[in-house]
């Protein structure tokens, strides 16, 4: 049976007039919360990635063996619209992207925000950390009042591409620091954002059973005390 067709139906009216004429209609709001012991259990569930061909239907299918339940990955990760916040196919993508911006070209060469990258690496550890700050790219500083006209403020085009420091923290402890500037280009950014996206958690099959006996009782309208209601 799919998902919605369990839940309630409520009625709407479709007029908006002074003499409302109602149907009946799908509860779209009604929620269900997934079993509180299951989703916080890092046992309960393994770490995915979504691959260029997966959606939420075929992945319920490889793991519940029922398309259906697709709604039990969905909500897992709190995924309310599956369009936008699945990861896009490799041509849903680039068709994203001539929508916003016109072109594949015109996004790989237009900038959407510029970045100072500090790396520091530990001589004694080993241990390399990574920080990226947003900068502008022109000195903002200096159209300000005379006041604060010599505020150092990072900005883009007056950094250097690669400098480099090797600082001494005694006991023979150096750290090695590394700055760079770098554009991310609005194809960077968008290509990061969806692939963000991802990596999600897939509830173990072995749950699947008690999950659906809970949504049953609850689309029953039986009082269950592991699900809550959502409006």
């Amino acid at each position: 049976m799919p998902f919605f067709d369990a839940f309630p139906q409520v009625p709407y009216d479709i007029t908006g007039n002074q003499y409302a004429q109602y149907q009946r209609v799908t509860n779209i709001t009604f929620r269900v919360g997934i079993i509180k012991s299951v989703i916080s259990n890092i046992g309960s569930y393994f770490v995915h990635t979504i691959s260029d061909t997966e959606t939420p239907d075929i992945l319920a299918e490889h793991v519940y063996d029922n398309p259906e339940a697709y709604w039990i990955i969905l909500y897992a990760n709190d995924i309310y619209d599956p369009h936008y916040d699945w990861p896009l196919n490799n041509r849903d993508f680039r068709q994203h992207i001539i929508d916003k911006y016109g072109s594949i070209a015109i996004a790989k060469t237009t900038p959407h925000h510029y970045e100072k990258i500090i790396s520091r690496h530990e001589s004694r550890t080993g241990i390399i950390t990574v920080k990226r700050i947003n900068i502008n790219e022109a000195n903002v500083a200096s159209q300000l009042s005379p006041i604060v006209a010599d505020t150092p403020y990072d900005n883009y085009a007056q950094m250097a591409e690669y400098a480099e420091e090797t600082i001494n923290m005694g006991d023979d402890r150096t750290v090695l620091e590394v700055i760079e500037r770098s554009t991310t280009t609005n194809y960077d950014y968008e290509h990061e954002l969806n692939e963000s996206k991802r990596e999600i958690k897939i509830i173990k099959a072995e749950y699947y059973s008690q999950i659906m006996a809970e949504f049953n009782d609850m689309t029953n309208q039986r009082i269950n005390p592991h699900l809550r209601r959502l409006y």
